[in-house]
């Protein structure tokens, strides 16, 4: 086998076991808590859910379980992140596949937690994804499809390491973009946090749209950000300079 083939596949990646060990189990936990209290704040426990405590739930879980993660496995905790990470190249197949085993383990173990932790009369497809039934799985699939791409292009322009200018971020783009999927889609943008509770109430209708959505969405994003938009080390480029110039008042 050659050298690329190699560090394409990730053979080496195997052999770090107390690094590995510990990212995967960071993108296993993450994936956890993000499904528990992503999707807990959906519990009605009132008539009426407030669609803006879900979003800021949203927001702030993934901030927070980011600011655990990201200095150990970069906080993906979303196959689709992962997926993006390994078409450009920065993440090997093998790593993809751990990640991705992990998170849907996380989700499934959160999505189990979430219902230990509910009342009974609560359960009703807790943190089911499920599309507005005046929306189409094409047109849902579509939606998450946008969304997933504007979060991992904002990922990649955030992660940079090539810009100075970072003040971007995830959680708060999560936030802003949710007012507008919740009632779409219910915002998923990440295929595990959708299987974990599809796998544990045995509900599956529309799945395929929540991996078919943010899966190529994401693909989209990260190839266009890393052949078009990605950052040039050391040089002033034109975009530079005006942006520079633009502050000249």
């Amino acid at each position: 086998m050659s050298l690329k083939t190699s560090k394409i596949l990730g053979l080496k990646d195997l052999k770090r076991t107390p690094d590995l060990w510990k990212i995967l189990i960071s993108e296993l936990l993450g994936t956890m808590l993000l499904v528990v209290f992503g999707c807990g704040a959906s519990i009605p426990w009132t008539k009426s859910t407030d669609i803006v405590q879900i979003a800021l739930a949203a927001g702030f879980t993934v901030a927070t379980i980011v600011q655990i993660t990201f200095h150990i496995s970069g906080g993906h905790i979303n196959p689709a992140m992962s997926l993006a990470m390994m078409v450009t190249g920065k993440m090997s197949i093998i790593m993809f596949v751990l990640y991705a085993i992990c998170q849907c383990i996380g989700a499934i173990g959160g999505a189990l937690l979430l219902k230990v932790l509910t009342p009974v009369h609560l359960r009703n497809n807790l943190g089911i994804s499920t599309l507005n039934t005046d929306v189409s799985e094409v047109n849902g699939c579509c939606v998450e499809f946008l969304i997933t791409f504007i979060m991992v292009i904002t990922g990649f322009s955030v992660c940079d390491s090539n810009r100075s200018d970072v003040t971007g971020s995830v959680p708060l783009a999560i936030v802003c973009f949710m007012y507008f999927q919740l009632n779409f889609t219910g915002c998923s943008i990440n295929p595990a946090r959708s299987l974990g509770p599809a796998v544990i109430f045995n509900k599956w209708q529309h799945h395929w749209v929540y991996w078919a959505g943010p899966c190529s969405g994401a693909i989209v994003a990260g190839v266009l950000y890393q052949v078009v938009f990605k950052a040039n080390r050391g040089s002033v480029s034109l975009i530079s300079e005006n942006k520079l110039n633009s502050l000249d008042i």
